[in-house]
């Protein structure tokens, strides 16, 4: 069922959704660290790409230039939520947009998210997402820690 162009979550992965609030934790820890960081941020990678680039700039401009952006858009959600991928796709870009720059957000990224108890894969590659499987978060990895 389709309403407002949103797809409900499949019951039969209800489960993934039980971690939201560690993956909430880790954008919040993201944004205390000076990340843009948003969650179902806009419709598509395109869109959110032109609003963050926008909002990168603004920030720079006040004088409070961002460290990184770190995003999923509502296709992304609607994919992990509904089943269709094993993982969430979390997208990442350095506002200098040079390479080294965009890997430390990365990395910072991935920092983060372990802080929080979100278990993540990346294969360093800079254009390649970083991958969140909320299915293998173990009651282990349950403490949040500040970083």
């Amino acid at each position: 069922m389709r309403r407002f162009g949103y797809r409900q979550p499949n019951p039969r992965h209800q489960h993934r959704l039980q971690h939201k609030p560690r993956l909430n934790e880790a954008f919040r820890l993201l944004r205390k660290n000076g990340f843009i960081a948003r969650q179902g941020f806009m419709c598509c990678m395109g869109c959110a790409c032109v609003a963050l680039d926008a909002l990168a700039k603004k920030r720079a401009e006040a004088g409070k230039p961002a460290k990184g952006i770190v995003y999923y858009h509502r296709q992304d959600a609607e994919y992990f939520e509904g089943g269709y991928k094993g993982t969430l796709m979390i997208r990442f870009m350095s506002p200098s947009d040079m390479d080294a720059d965009t890997a430390k957000v990365a990395q910072e990224t991935i920092e983060i998210f372990t802080a929080a108890g979100v278990p993540t894969t990346w294969d360093q590659e800079i254009d390649h997402c970083i991958e969140v499987d909320l299915d293998v978060i173990t009651e282990e990895s349950s403490t949040v820690s500040a970083v």
